[in-house]
């Protein structure tokens, strides 16, 4: 699951929660928009600009802007045209509201959406988090669409794009909503690959502030001879253990892949005690057998 950029995409997001929390946005300073301004700019989006022109500004209209954008995001549930979910996810991912979280949950969870309208709101959902999380620049929609198929995930790191036209506080659990709707897009069976691919990316870039959980009777360690032990993922997911000799120096960490078990070898005899996030699941003995 793209584990290359894992390990770094959780560094980033460790360090741009303490920026985004509710409440704590950054904001792009400027005046906001006019009423009547975003009334035009409602009514410009309302009547079909499908280039933007017209309802630039409606992201900084706070609120209301949140409402008409959220709006936009779920008629736009049948789009293929990537010019114009472009367009709308400029300013999606320029505005932090509670109306286009929900929305962006709708829609990257709605099988019957199209593909690109799916991914367009995964990535409103992670923008929703932090407004830095974009593909990075020079990556079109769908090149990163394409990048994230083939296992990368060019999302960019800080606070390299600013912050929102306008903030509103999002609900305390609004993480919790937010990763599992990743989780349950990327596991299901209804999503395309490229869907299912771009959530696991975003996923993993919040695995830093919202670590994978995997259940741990989904890893197993088990003794091969001599002083070979074997981890086993059976999960969905990478996972990160650490491992241990009781009382000893003797210890390591590992990184497993899904579905694929993995070998390390002890420096001397003793028992074997495995960690996940810091807890002991497993020990297991020294068999003491001689390797064929």
């Amino acid at each position: 699951m793209l584990r290359s950029w894992a390990g770094v995409l959780r560094a980033f997001a460790v360090f741009a929660v303490a920026l985004t929390q509710p409440g704590r946005a950054q904001v792009i300073p400027g005046g906001p928009p006019s009423e009547g301004e975003c009334r035009a700019a409602a009514a410009a989006l309302r009547a079909g600009n499908r280039d933007g022109a017209g309802w630039e500004r409606l992201a900084g209209c706070g609120p209301f802007g949140g409402v008409e954008l959220a709006r936009a995001l779920d008629g736009a549930r049948g789009e293929s045209d990537w010019e114009y979910l472009s367009v709308i996810y400029s300013s999606l991912a320029s505005i932090r509201d509670p109306r286009i979280l929900q929305a962006a949950i709708r829609v990257m969870t709605a099988n019957e959406a199209s593909p690109p309208s799916r991914i367009i709101a995964v990535l409103t959902g992670l923008a929703q988090h932090d407004a830095a999380l974009r593909p990075k620049l020079g990556v079109s929609l769908q090149g990163f669409r394409e990048a994230a198929t083939g296992g990368r995930c060019p999302i960019a790191l800080g606070l390299v794009n600013g912050g929102y036209m306008s903030a509103s506080p999002l609900p305390a659990d609004y993480l919790k909503q937010l990763t599992k709707a990743f989780e349950k897009v990327a596991a299901e069976q209804g999503s395309s690959a490229d869907v299912k691919a771009v959530a696991r990316c975003a996923r993993t870039v919040l695995s830093g502030v919202a670590p994978i959980q995997v259940p741990t009777d989904r890893i197993q360690l088990e003794y091969v001879c001599g002083n070979r032990f074997r981890v086993i993922n059976t999960s969905d997911e990478w996972v990160d253990v650490r491992w241990r000799i009781d009382e000893s120096q003797d210890r390591g960490a590992l990184t497993v892949e899904p579905g694929k078990p993995l070998e390390f070898t002890t420096r001397g005899p003793g028992p074997v005690t495995l960690y996940y996030h810091g807890t002991a699941i497993r020990t297991r003995p020294n068999g003491g057998r001689t390797c064929p």
